[in-house]
């Protein structure tokens, strides 16, 4: 199963994204931010990242 923390700046769109990958069964959304500086990438054990600028 995978982790997910999801980032964006619009709250509704983390919160799409959640339920897509909820009702999808492709795994677990482990966080949420607003903003990608509020990652603390020491905490996280990240096997693949993924960036989608739209």
């Amino acid at each position: 199963m995978f982790l997910f923390h999801i980032i964006d700046d619009d709250e509704a769109v983390r919160s799409m994204l959640a339920q897509i990958i909820e009702d999808e069964g492709l795994g677990e959304v482990a966080g949420e931010a607003a903003d990608g500086s509020l990652l603390d990438g020491n905490r996280l054990d990240i096997d693949i990242l993924e960036r989608v600028i739209v």
